[in-house]
């Protein structure tokens, strides 16, 4: 009982919370009690797609994060496989795979270690729209109890839930309007395609491809089409 009491604590200063920072506070103190330095709440995207849009707290190690984005271990993670197909907390040590047969998995699992990340707690989220998400928690040191496990999951939704909330109402005071043809463009630039493709397909001249980017990045307040394609998702002005 006494971690189910540490939880609503929690949960009632997550939904007092008036900013996300503020809300990752909150949870950065959770897991510290748990025994777990790290975590991060972000959605889980489809194959072929980036996770950095889709993060809404990050408080993973400053180089791992940079890493498993820079690299897409997202698409190889043995613990992102295992989250697709449950809807309860996984151990990381659960995440079973045979590191002879899938060598990117297993380096995702081992490079992990090198930033304190040996062990965790993984909860998945699905959302009204049915999308899935999680919040992933990580430490060089990982003995939990059932009654833990149970206090972490409820933390994770209420933080997930909070974040949204927080980041939709965000969105709607600030979301700036894309003409059809730069949301068009910012599409195709999310799908991998370089301006010269995006002008083939488009029939239109490879510098009016670039004008509409420049004005995207501007609306955004964007300093380059990546993140210009990272805060266009994150406004839900392209999927």
């Amino acid at each position: 009982m006494e971690q189910f009491a540490f939880a609503y604590s929690v949960i009632e200063r997550i939904e007092r919370a008036k900013t996300t920072p503020a809300v990752l506070t909150e949870v950065a103190h959770a897991a510290r009690h748990f025994g777990l330095e790290h975590f991060i709440v972000a959605g889980v995207p489809e194959p072929g797609k980036h996770l950095e849009p889709y993060v809404l707290m990050n408080h993973w190690p400053h180089g791992w994060y940079e890493r498993y984005n820079n690299r897409d271990y997202l698409h190889v993670d043995p613990v992102i496989k295992k989250l697709r197909t449950t809807t309860l907390p996984i151990k990381w040590t659960d995440a079973a795979y045979d590191p002879s047969l899938d060598k990117s998995g297993h380096a995702v699992m081992m490079e992990a270690r090198e930033f304190s990340l040996k062990n965790g707690l993984s909860v998945p989220i699905f959302t009204l729209s049915g999308d899935q998400a999680a919040v992933s928690f990580g430490g060089p040191y990982f003995e939990i109890s059932d009654a833990d496990q149970k206090a972490l999951h409820l933390i994770a939704i209420y933080a997930h839930n909070k974040a949204c909330s927080l980041l939709a109402r965000s969105t709607v005071s600030k979301t700036p309007k894309l003409s059809r043809r730069e949301t068009e463009i910012l599409e195709w630039i999310a799908a991998g395609l370089p301006s010269h493709d995006i002008a083939d397909r488009l029939h239109i001249a490879y510098t009016t491809v670039e004008t509409h980017i420049q004005r995207a990045c501007r609306k955004l307040d964007a300093s380059c089409r990546t993140q210009a394609v990272a805060e266009a998702i994150r406004a839900g002005l392209i999927l």
